[in-house]
């Protein structure tokens, strides 16, 4: 009776064993089942980034070549707008070149020192100004002068000083030369 009660237990051991291993086996199937699904959800995923990897690689070199174009178009116009230029550049020495020399104006000696001063001051480089107190550069008919700040007087320009009285601003601004 001993060996049929151990061989009871046994068998009893066993068909539980064997209900634990049924229920692992069905864990297994159900975890294995779900590997695979996730194995083809990750396929699926990396073929839809792949995709957009490749479709993101075709805009970028379709976005470099309009880049290319609209340089190479900006650079056509710039380059049609100088050669339009050189045109009427051209055209204007052919002018030149057709018109008869002009004799040069007979100049009075009083009118020599205001020319000397006027083409001093047409000379004159405003990068190169240093200013001076008490003065102000004034441009005045594309010509450059300094404006005493106290008496309003008009000086032209040499050697980046005051030079000569040229001209005077009234009270109401305008601008007097002599």
């Amino acid at each position: 009776m001993a060996h049929k009660f151990v061989a009871t237990k046994i068998i009893k051991e066993l068909q539980h064993s064997l209900e634990n291993l049924e229920i692992d086996i069905e864990k297994y199937e159900e975890l294995r089942q779900e590997n695979i699904r996730l194995k083809r959800e990750l396929d699926d995923k990396t073929i839809l980034y792949n995709t957009m990897e490749q479709e993101m690689t075709l805009q970028r070199d379709e976005l470099t070549n309009m880049s290319k174009v609209s340089m190479i178009q900006s650079i056509n116009k710039q380059l049609e707008e100088k050669i339009s230029y050189i045109k009427i550049l051209e055209h204007q020495l052919d002018k030149f070149r057709a018109k008869k020399p002009i004799e040069a104006p007979v100049v009075e000696p009083t009118e020599v020192s205001t020319l000397v001063s006027t083409i001093a001051t047409s000379l004159f480089d405003p990068e190169e100004f240093e200013e001076i107190n008490g003065y102000e550069l004034l441009v005045y008919k594309k010509n450059y002068y300094l404006r005493d700040l106290e008496t309003d007087e008009l000086y032209s320009i040499q050697s980046n000083k005051p030079n000569k009285v040229v001209g005077l601003i009234n009270n109401k601004g305008k601008v007097k030369l002599q």
